[in-house]
């Protein structure tokens, strides 16, 4: 999951682009402003294909010098 404010969803060419890149499966308004952008339904669905797309819809407003490997699933069951 990511939270993005309404700026950077209008940075990124409004939440009807965010919502047709098919980086996410969800784009939900959060009652308090801004917005839910869910890549997976779960973790075991988060896959290295699903991080790149997430970081390719997400580069634009991404600070200088950011890496792929940002958006990677480094979550592992105990």
């Amino acid at each position: 999951m990511t939270v993005v404010s309404d700026a950077v969803v209008d940075r990124l060419g409004g939440v009807r682009k965010v919502a047709d890149d098919g980086a996410f499966i969800g784009v939900e308004r959060l009652p308090a402003g801004g917005w839910l952008l869910r890549a997976s339904a779960g973790v075991a669905d988060y896959t290295p294909e699903r991080a790149a797309r997430v970081f390719e819809a997400l580069r634009p407003v991404l600070p200088a010098g950011a890496y792929p490997s940002t958006f990677e699933d480094d979550w592992r069951p105990l």
